[in-house]
């Protein structure tokens, strides 16, 4: 067995916590957001799903960025 497979059982409820913690704040940010564009302006039924889907490709393309960033950190530091 190697080392991370018996330490991660010690830390999954905390990394679920932390990662429960992380999706709620991103969600509360995109209703925060969304709440603020529907007052500047009047915005149909369809309108508004645009604006929540472009909010959620944004949210989601930061997201990739971030994990290539990372993931390349990671390498540089293993090599």
């Amino acid at each position: 067995m190697t080392p991370e497979k018996s330490i991660t059982p010690r830390f999954e409820p905390a990394l679920m916590a932390h990662l429960d913690h992380r999706i709620e704040n991103r969600l509360d940010a995109l209703a925060a957001s969304t709440r603020l564009s529907s007052l500047r302006r009047v915005l149909t039924i369809g309108e508004l799903a645009e604006d929540i889907a472009d909010r959620l490709c944004g949210i989601a393309n930061a997201h990739d960025a971030l994990g290539d960033a990372s993931r390349r950190h990671g390498q540089a530091v293993r090599r």
